[in-house]
């Protein structure tokens, strides 16, 4: 805090902070920024705010965000007022929020998948014992109750392979039912 406090927002940023993984278009975007201000536009730095990742002095990695504004003195001659702050906390709990979400999301596409696979047995099976029963009646039963199963196997297909799990493609649901009814009746 004591290095950087009253020190030129231009040195502050492209001299005291050893800034890391800092991309060349985004040095570029700050002194674009920095340029415009120096030539007397006060509005190119309005609400802007850079998130970078810096070494602290006990080498440490830490995430920060420049929040960059201008400061207009009646004297005349404009000038630029930086806030860093400290997000590392904030980035930790994002990644790891990140993290358990995609966890999370090949966790429930497995269990889809081992539901389908599952109905898809169940359905094998019936239609095994489809093919020992004499009575047409009987067989019939076995064939509405394979179908069923297969309806079910179906939505448990689309949902594993849908991008998202709050909804389903029901016109490509529709169209795979009606034809998978089409083929066994």
């Amino acid at each position: 805090r004591s290095s950087v406090i009253g020190t030129a927002a231009w040195e502050v940023y492209f001299g005291l902070l050893p800034v890391r993984n800092q991309t060349a278009e985004n040095q570029q975007r700050i002194k674009d920024m920095f340029s415009r201000f120096i030539t007397g536009d006060a509005d190119s730095f309005q609400h802007k705010s850079v998130e970078t990742l810096i070494i602290s002095e006990n080498d440490e990695e830490r995430n920060i965000c420049l929040t960059i504004f201008p400061i207009v003195a009646e004297a005349g001659g404009n000038r630029l007022g930086v806030i860093i702050s400290d997000i590392t906390a904030r980035k930790k709990a994002e990644n790891s929020i990140r993290s358990s979400l995609e966890e999370k999301e090949i966790l429930l596409k497995e269990i889809h998948h081992r539901v389908k696979n599952n109905l898809q047995i169940i359905s094998s099976l019936l239609h095994l014992q489809e093919s020992y029963i004499k009575d047409r009646d009987d067989a019939e039963i076995f064939r509405d109750s394979r179908n069923r199963i297969k309806t079910m196997a179906m939505i448990h297909e689309k949902l594993y392979q849908s991008k998202e799990f709050s909804r389903l493609d029901f016109t490509s649901y529709v169209r795979s039912l009606g034809a998978g009814l089409f083929t066994a009746y």
